[in-house]
């Protein structure tokens, strides 16, 4: 591909808008940017206009008596121009950071509002002691505003429209010359007012206005352009696929000293300053000082300020014809070429020619090119530069260079040189030359980055299957060098997002994919040895590596590439989560639009894993296709992929912040108390969370989900009988179960459209909510819920078998309680509500539950033992429903002998499970101790007579719906059942005072009814524990 000037300075991303733009309506982007335009643009104008009327009045009050009134004389008043722009270097920086870490919205306000204060109180100054601590707090509380509101135009708009924007901060400083002369030629007309001179006015009358302007900013600027409030929320999920688009970086928010570093070693960014600072010479001399060069062309000081303001009107023109026609050709370097040239032609004009009318054109010439070269200049550099921080850094950077120029243009021009100053302007001429030489440095660098990068795309092309590179992030956009127009390959990206669909041959991400990527992001020492391919893939930056600190440039060289046609062997078990927070995980079935079988052939890197734009395929799989091994792919998405409806779905009866909420409810030590009773009492029932995880509780409670977290907490309210402290806090004061169960629903809403393994754990809690009324109708909300976390638990996967995939064992033995407590939430949700269930055999190849599933620590309490025997006892339940009870089967019309003969296998299979029944779980046993705990064994017993039940209603049917009373097998059958209902009812009579379970949900109502009297409260918590064993270890509580 020839290289030509638009690859090198277009302003357009043309390869990014395939990825995630097809998601994106053009109506809707354009409403969303012309709101921007709308609400953010005019304020960030009128920020720019009122800093540079605060910052350059003093040469409009200069020729109306300033240096006078304040005592200054000589090189008094260059000197207080340099005090400006020592503060103002000196703080530009930090001001920009604090915007990136805060928002613009308050801290521009507070800027403005601090120099607009200095201002006006310049305008009481006594002498030049004054004025000079003036100019300096003005130079440190404007530093900031010109590169910060630059970094917040490349946040918002993208690359191809930030010309304009940026074009119109710099018409504003254009405009804040025009309107300085009109507003000190409309001042200095007023004269003396109130016993203060006309030049003490201008300061005043300016500062109080900017006071203003301030204050409103304090409110209007938004803090993101993800959380603008003038956008609706269909809105603010379109702005934050832009910035995804627009900036298809894995980047965090957090500062970093290394991103200081990327750009201070950029050449290019050292160019871009060098060129800012030779062109800023010209236009902070021109700016400041117009009206004492036109007053030394023999104008009176009332001329010299009004004639200023065509030459601003003109400069506003030529700044934004520029930048027009920069984003609308897509050629930088071409359009800041003119723009020193014009400058040059302007000042030899002024220098070459004593005549006042030729001197003033010159002006004019000057105006409309010193404005515009700086403009152009950025949007090349902003567009250049990624991640955030590191561009925020170095146009702050480039910035605070180019106003170091303020420090030299405040000394060029000194009294003793009028009325002509031809020292100023012949250095200002200079400047401007090396300016242009600065272009062409630019462009000559950008040029041989973009020859290195093909020659380096061409040599890995050819060697990719043996180059041995640490694993790095792809991007569907290639910039180019300059970080303009995209550099599309023979491998290029393609396909959208949305479709997720994606051939082999068009949609793999190449070798050139991946270097075309890293190139913008660093300048490498190495470069001239890009050739040694192995060298500079170490070398990488690591934020453009993969999110995984143990990947290492060893683990590419173990990998075997797959051969068509051919079982792939087995692969390195290399030991990564599935779970990660910053991804949407779901599983990929096998009539998906993107294939498995085809999936499986792809170009994975070290870690199994594909990047493409907002989403990545990963394999998790240690064995390759072969007969019995299907293929296992998960495509992981970003959070902005499914933004609009996740928004959507969380507005719908979702509270503000959970995590606050659940905060305020439960104190950390009464959550740690609680977790230890879910452990203790109802872990055994849902193992749905790991055990070795809550070693550290209080970082389990800060790191797990709200949902989560609420959930288990309002099912071991009930328990807080058994632990002593909260026995006696609970008297008192008690969470409320119903707000508990509120925020898991609330948590859930808002992850529908995200879910994870999270999710599955708050369905699985929420359908174990019981009513505080026992004779409450459930609703067929249970159903709906049973099913949905049967659909999110395919979708994650956990359908199938992860005893072979490269993840933690931990995650292994946590999926796969997960899918079975799935598996018994959902079917004894059908028998309960008289459904079918949606389980399905073949559609499930995860192994039977064991022991080995609660190894270590996950096993508290003999959990293993009750589950695993409740999830066989599950698989019988679903036989008989599946037999007897689903819609087909009730319809046939059957006789009691074929029912019969299907339901004696089934009844004996029961028998044998309940003679297998570990002896801990046999009810015939006496616990070991003789303190008062529940006992969950009646729960699985009464789990088994169900079962039983549900057998005799199939066998009861055919009896009365044939009148077959005569029939002596359907006596026997009746007798059976008599028999089975005096066993079921012995059993049941035997429990009620036994079941310690009942009697602590009894006491727990009893209490919460209790709505006074102390010594009634305490009557029926724990007596014994509170005031016998435990009152003096309490009350010094």
């Amino acid at each position: 591909m020839a290289i030509c000037e638009k690859d090198l300075d277009s302003g357009d991303n043309a390869s990014t808008a395939m990825g995630v733009s097809a998601q994106i309506d053009k109506e809707s982007e354009r409403r969303v940017l012309s709101k921007f335009d709308w609400f953010v643009m005019p304020q960030m104008s009128i920020l720019v206009l009122f800093a540079y009327l605060d910052r350059t009045n003093i040469g409009n009050a200069r020729v109306f008596g300033f240096e006078e009134s304040t005592g200054m004389s000589g090189t008094d008043f260059n000197n207080i121009s340099m005090f400006f722009y020592i503060t103002y270097i000196i703080f530009e920086t930090p001001w920009v950071m604090a915007v990136r870490r805060f928002g613009p919205g308050r801290v521009l306000a507070v800027a403005i509002i601090c120099w607009s204060a200095v201002t006006l109180g310049t305008g009481f100054v006594r002498g030049y002691g004054h004025v000079v601590a003036c100019r300096v707090l003005l130079g440190a509380f404007e530093a900031g505003l010109f590169p910060a509101l630059t970094s917040v135009v490349s946040d918002i708009y993208p690359a191809a429209k930030q010309g304009k924007r940026i074009a119109v901060l710099y018409i504003s400083i254009a405009l804040s010359g025009a309107l300085g002369g009109l507003v000190a030629y409309g001042i200095q007309s007023m004269g003396e007012q109130r016993g203060l001179a006309a030049w003490r006015w201008l300061f005043i009358i300016e500062g109080a206005v900017s006071l203003a302007v301030g204050a409103l900013c304090w409110v209007s600027l938004p803090g993101t352009p993800e959380t603008a409030w003038f956008l609706d929320g269909a809105e603010r999920s379109t702005m934050a696929l832009l910035k995804a688009r627009d900036h298809p970086y894995e980047v965090t928010d957090k500062f970093s000293w290394k991103q200081v570093g990327l750009a201070v070693s950029d050449p290019l960014v050292w160019l871009a300053s060098i060129a800012l600072f030779c062109s800023s010479i010209a236009m902070f001399g021109f700016s400041t000082f117009l009206p004492t060069l036109l007053k030394g062309m023999q104008y009176t000081s009332l001329q010299a300020n009004y004639l200023s303001i065509p030459v601003y009107v003109l400069a506003s023109i030529g700044t934004g014809l520029t930048t027009y026609i920069s984003d609308r050709i897509r050629r930088r370097a071409i359009c800041l070429i003119h723009s020193p040239i014009l400058v040059m032609i302007g000042y030899a004009v002024g220098i070459g020619s004593s005549n006042k009318s030729a001197g003033y054109f010159g002006m004019f010439i000057v105006g409309a090119g010193v404005y515009s070269y700086n403009t152009v200049l950025l949007t090349w550099v902003s567009n250049n530069i990624h991640p955030d921080y590191k561009r925020s850094v170095a146009i702050a950077m480039v910035v605070s260079i180019g106003n170091a120029a303020g420090l030299a243009a405040s000394q060029i021009y000194p009294i003793g040189d009028a009325p002509r100053y031809l020292v100023g302007n012949s250095l200002s001429l200079g400047f401007e030359s090396l300016a242009l030489a600065c272009v062409a440095l630019i462009y000559m660098l950008l040029r041989y980055r973009t020859g290195q990068k093909k020659k380096l795309i061409g040599q890995g092309i050819e060697s990719n299957a043996g180059t041995r590179s640490r694993p790095m992030r792809s991007s569907p956009s290639s910039h180019s060098a300059d970080g303009a127009e995209g550099f599309a390959g023979p491998g290029h990206y393609t396909a959208s997002v949305s479709q997720r669909t994606h051939s082999l041959m068009d949609s793999a991400p190449s070798f050139e994919q991946s270097v075309g990527d890293m190139m913008p992001a660093q300048w490498s020492p190495d470069l001239e040895q890009l050739g040694q391919t192995e060298t500079f893939m170490q070398d990488i930056p690591s934020f453009w590596s993969l999110p995984y600190e143990d990947a290492s440039v060893a683990d590419a060289a173990d990998i075997v590439e797959p051969s068509i046609g051919n079982e792939v062997p087995s692969r390195p078990q290399t030991q990564t989560t599935l779970n990660r927070h910053d991804r949407s995980t779901s599983f990929i079935g096998y009539s998906n639009e993107s294939d498995p079988f085809l999936l499986e052939h792809y170009p994975y890197g070290a870690l199994d894993e594909l990047d493409f734009f907002m989403v990545t395929y990963r394999r998790p799989s240690l064995q390759g296709v072969s007969a019995g091994h299907p293929p296992i792919h998960f495509l992981q998405s970003k959070p902005q992929a499914a933004l609009q409806n996740q928004e959507a779905m969380g507005n719908c009866l979702a509270l503000e912040n959970e995590r606050d909420v659940l905060n305020d409810l439960v104190s950390v030590e009464m959550g740690v108390a609680l977790l230890r009773l879910y452990l203790q009492f109802i872990f055994q029932n849902l193992p749905i969370v790991s055990v070795a995880k809550l070693e550290d509780e209080q970082e389990f409670i800060r790191s797990t989900s709200p949902g989560v977290l609420a959930g288990m907490f309002a099912l071991a309210l009930p328990f807080t009988s058994w632990d002593e402290q909260l026995c006696l806090d609970s008297a008192y004061s008690k969470p409320d179960a119903s707000k508990l169960w509120q925020i898991s629903y609330s948590c859930l809403q808002k992850e529908l459209h995200f879910p994870s393994p999270s999710t599955i754990q708050m369905c699985l809690l929420l359908l174990n909510t019981t009513t505080f009324d026992p004779v409450a109708v459930e609703t067929p909300f249970a159903w709906s819920l049973a099913c949905s976390v049967l659909a999110i638990a395919q979708s994650l996967g956990l359908h199938v078998e992860p005893s072979r995939w490269k993840i933690p064992q931990d995650e292994i033995r946590l999926r796969r309680r997960l899918w079975w407590a799935v598996v018994v939430e959902h079917s004894w949700r059908a028998v309960t509500h008289g459904r079918s269930t949606m389980l399905r055999e073949d559609d499930c190849n995860v192994a039977p539950i064991s022991y080995a599933d609660f190894a270590g620590s996950d096993n508290p309490s003999n959990a293993a033992d009750y589950f695993i025997s409740f999830c066989l006892l599950t698989n019988l339940v679903n036989e008989i429903c599946r037999s007897f009870f689903t819609l087909r089967a009730v319809s046939r019309v059957q006789n009691l002998t074929d029912i019969l003969d299907r339901a004696k296998p089934l009844q004996r299979s029961l028998f044998i499970w309940l003679e297998s029944l570990p002896q801990s779980l046999r009810l015939d046993q006496v616990p070991d101790t003789t303190e008062e705990i529940p006992d969950s064994r009646a729960s699985l017993h009464i789990a088994y007579f169900t079962a039983h039940v549900l057998l005799y209603r199939a066998l009861l049917r055919p009896i009365v719906g044939q009148n077959l009373v005569n029939d002596e097998t359907a006596h026997q059958v009746l007798q059976e059942a008599r028999d089975f209902m005096r066993t079921l009812t012995t059993v049941s009579a035997h429990l009620i005072p036994g079941d310690k379970e009942l009697f602590a949900t009894w006491r727990n109502v009893l209490r919460a009814r209790v709505g006074s009297w102390p010594l009634l409260r305490f009557a029926v918590v724990k007596v014994d524990a509170v005031f016998w064993k435990k009152m003096d270890h309490t009350s010094r509580k």
